[in-house]
Parts: C-alpha cells; structure tokens; sequence
C-alpha cells in the first residue's frame, strides 16, 4: 500500500502521512506499524486547552494550571502542539506561558474549537515501522464516537483530526 501525504500545508503541522485504511481491508498492523509506547521518543506532545465545565466541574482554573505547569515542562525538550479555540485563548495561553518563562519556541498553537480536552481519544494517532533514516510515520483518523453517543456534546470532536489538515 502506498502511503499518501493528505495535507496541503505538510510543512505547517508536520504531520506525517495518513493511512487510507478506510478504504481498504489492509490494517496498519498487517503494513507494520504499531503504535509506540507513550514513553517513546516522539516528536511532539498533542494537548487541547481545558474548558469543558461537564468534565472539569468547578476545577477549569486548577485544570488550565495543571496544563500550563505540563506544557512549561515539555517545551525546553520537544514540540508541544496545543490546539485553542480562537486567537483570544491563543493570546491568555501565551501571555501565561510567557510570565513563566517558558521559551515559547517549541510551543505551536492550532486554532481548532474543540468540545473537550482528550485529544487521544479523538486526534490522530500516530504509528510507525522501522527504525532510524528507515522510520516511517503515519496516523490514524479512528472515528470517536463520544463513547458510544453518551456524550452527545462532545461528539463533534471527531473532526478535529480532519481539521488537522486543512
């Protein structure tokens, strides 16, 4: 199966190519990617800012410090991509990470509105195969489903990933 780039600014988000699994019956698994251990060397960390109250029930401000305090840590070793709904959350993260200290050269922002903060369960998942120069990165696009429509609300969140390319 070949595997093709999907994103007219690639350069932009760095996100590798995506499987086309869901036009096929070849699995990622049967091509010989696996999905790395969270631990693993990777090239960014993924977060979505904090804000749904029905997730964070009266704890939002302890939550968004909880987020500055993990992105202040990851920034000085790796990317961190973050995505905010608009330029206003994009400027109070910055400002924020700024009277911190934080060098915010490794910190990319994305406005993306999303319903809630758990991006692994519904942005890309990225998979890889080989090693070294021979690596190759891919990602899946999973379709969430709010667990099984109990959050009706945050069902729209499946198409983050799909914002992703745009």
């Amino acid at each position: 199966m070949n595997l093709a780039p999907i994103f007219t600014k690639y350069e932009k988000i760095d996100m590798p190519t995506k499987l086309k699994s869901k036009q096929t019956t070849v699995s990622p698994h049967a091509l010989g990617f696996y999905m790395p251990a969270e631990w693993q060397q990777h090239a960014a960390t993924w977060l979505a800012w904090p804000k749904n109250p029905v997730t964070w029930p009266d704890r939002i401000p302890q939550v968004e410090e909880i987020f500055l305090q993990m992105i202040a840590a990851l920034a000085p070793h790796e990317t961190v991509k973050l995505l905010v709904d608009d330029a206003k959350t994009e400027d109070k993260v910055l400002k924020r990470l700024r009277a911190r200290g934080v060098n915010l050269k490794n910190v990319q922002m994305h406005k993306i509105v999303t319903a809630d903060a758990w991006i692994r369960d519904y942005g890309p998942i990225f998979i890889s195969k080989g090693v070294g120069v021979k690596r190759e990165i891919a990602y899946t696009d999973w379709m969430f489903n709010a667990w099984g429509g109990k959050y009706k609300e945050l069902a729209k969140d499946d198409a983050v990933t799909l914002k992703l390319r745009r």
